[in-house]
């Protein structure tokens, strides 16, 4: 088991996609033989970069990551889903539609075992919605919220628990290191 300070850590699959876009002959198995290389047992797994038929693999699809995860000791803990709001050109998917999407997700990675899906691709304002569903499937909800939201993030998260300090300081159009921005509060998950 792979530790920093005590922290068991796990690998994203998605930093494997180089490999798999230079070597024809690296499939979830050559990954999951790495991870088990490394001494790490835990995988994200990123649907839309694993299945062919993504968001909705077919059962064989699922049945290889699955062989691959007993084969090699390794347990796909999180799964990265993907709302693709662009898919049909020149129509804005609804919120139902959207809705959908994070279920077909949420449904494959309970087929995987994963107790968490990695979420992204819709509003801040789904979050509840979103959240009701995972509880509904047992299924535990990581938000992935991207660093250049900026100053508009402060408006958009809401104070509900612990705190938390950006790591690195901010950088001003001008290139100059900005002071820290102030401590923004989450509600952990």
């Amino acid at each position: 088991m792979a530790t920093i300070n005590g922290i068991e850590q796990g690998i994203s699959c998605y930093s494997y996609t180089e490999q798999f876009i230079k070597n024809d002959d690296w499939t979830i198995d050559t990954v999951f033989a790495h991870v088990a290389a490394q001494g790490v047992t835990k995988v994200e797994l990123v649907g839309a970069q694993t299945f062919q038929q993504y968001p909705v693999p077919r059962e064989e699809e699922i049945q290889v990551v699955l062989e691959a995860s007993r084969k090699h000791g390794v347990e796909v803990f999180s799964y990265g889903g993907y709302v693709d709001l662009g898919r049909v050109t020149g129509r804005a998917m609804s919120r139902e539609d959207i809705l959908s999407d994070i279920r077909l997700d949420i449904m494959t990675a309970r087929r995987l075992g994963a107790r968490l899906l990695r979420a992204t691709g819709f509003g801040p304002d789904m979050a509840e919605a979103v959240n009701a569903i995972g509880e509904e499937y047992g299924i535990r909800i990581g938000f992935e919220i991207h660093v250049g939201l900026g100053a508009a993030a402060r408006e958009r998260v809401r104070p509900a628990g612990g705190a938390v300090r950006p790591r690195f300081p901010a950088v001003a159009p001008n290139r100059a290191l900005a002071p820290s921005p102030p401590l923004v509060e989450f509600a952990g998950f």
